[in-house]
């Protein structure tokens, strides 16, 4: 079975949008708002790749993605977000360190995310059960 992606975004909108986005790439995806909430669900599902927005109302986005990464050190994470730019040092940083794998500007286009996630090297076949079963 193909593992979801996950949408972290505060904003409920962004995440029925970009999850309509993925639904018509044929990926299934699950969605939060809260960085606890996205903590909570990777410790009891496998996702393929997490999509974060920076800012988040409990927790920065780029520490979010170190939590889900402690987490999860193989789960790959694309940072999204309206307030930095692909040559933005921190995200330059990110993506050298391998922190994350892929940054995303809003607005985006479904090309950007479609070209983001061929990045990704397979599409996460389960071959273990879920941590609840």
């Amino acid at each position: 079975m193909t593992r979801p992606i996950l949408v972290i975004d505060d904003e409920p909108d962004m995440c029925w949008v970009m999850q309509q986005i993925l639904l018509c790439e044929g990926h299934q995806s699950d969605a939060v708002t809260t960085a606890q909430d996205a903590l909570a669900r990777v410790e009891q599902q496998a996702y393929w790749c997490a999509l974060v927005d920076l800012k988040l109302p409990d927790m920065d986005g780029r520490e979010l993605v170190r939590q889900l990464r402690a987490v999860c050190p193989a789960l790959p994470c694309v940072l999204v977000t309206g307030y930095l730019y692909t040559d933005d040092e921190a995200v330059q940083a990110d993506l050298s360190a391998g922190v994350i794998v892929g940054f995303i500007a809003k607005p985006f286009t479904i090309e950007q995310i479609r070209g983001v996630l061929a990045t990704i090297p397979t599409l996460g076949v389960d071959q273990s059960s879920a941590a609840s079963g």
